[in-house]
């Protein structure tokens, strides 16, 4: 996904403000079928941007699977949704 990433900036296709861990955060939630169901990197690559476009949720968690993706803990322990993401 970084390789990816990294011909995107190249080609001026994506924003500089899209972290690399974001990307691996994502790719994460993506249900671990969709790696075994595909034929070719281009189509699983079709298939998880499809995915996470359709059904990205608040439930997502960080690779780590300690925090939400989404969500930011504030000092007095409130989670608020995370704006601006993308």
């Amino acid at each position: 996904m970084k390789h990816i990433k990294n011909e995107m900036q190249e080609l001026g296709l994506t924003n500089e403000r899209i972290s690399s861990y974001l990307i691996e955060c994502l790719v994460w939630n993506i249900p671990e079928q969709m790696f075994f169901n595909s034929n070719s990197y281009t189509g699983l690559l079709q298939q998880a941007l499809y995915y996470i476009v359709s059904q990205v949720n608040l439930n997502w968690v960080e690779v780590s699977g300690m925090y939400y993706l989404f969500f930011v803990q504030s000092r007095n322990g409130i989670y608020r949704i995370q704006k601006n993401f993308f």
